[in-house]
């Protein structure tokens, strides 16, 4: 949830409550006080930052490995790429001065979620849209189930 103008305010009174100096200014200081550092409330770029571990990276390297045998012994490479739409990829409204340093994170809430599976090989290609509604399953167990419906 973005901060507000009264979150913020409230924020500041609380925290200089136990100071020499209480934050004695009300909601329209502060929203001045935004506007005046340039800050504008308005819809902000949600941005997906994360990293990777190591054991990740090993096993990245540990498959291409196993590709690279199975290429060897004349096994055909097959495709499988998945995506999904969930309903809290929305825009959202936020104060920011445009910088990067303004980035509002992800929330890891389930929702509504469209599936769209895209699997090929060099002569054979078929996409498929899968729908759920209202999922309370994480992403891999999503999956799981699109194949065993795929599998039928």
């Amino acid at each position: 949830m973005s901060p507000t103008v009264e979150s913020v305010t409230h924020a500041m009174r609380k925290k200089t409550s136990d100071t020499n100096y209480d934050f004695p200014y009300g909601k329209s200081i502060v929203r001045r006080l935004f506007q005046s550092m340039e800050f504008s409330h308005k819809t902000v770029q949600r941005t997906p930052t994360r990293a990777e571990a190591c054991a990740i990276i090993a096993r990245r390297y540990s498959y291409f490995e196993q590709i690279r045998e199975l290429r060897l012994q004349g096994y055909d490479d097959v495709y499988l790429d998945e995506t999904w739409y969930d309903n809290h990829m929305c825009l959202m409204k936020n104060w920011t001065d445009d910088s990067e340093n303004c980035v509002v994170p992800i929330s890891d809430a389930k929702g509504d979620r469209i599936v769209i599976v895209h699997c090929g090989a060099v002569s054979v290609s078929s996409m498929v849209l899968y729908g759920r509604c209202a999922c309370r399953l994480s992403w891999h167990n999503e999956l799981r189930n699109f194949l065993k419906v795929v599998r039928k």
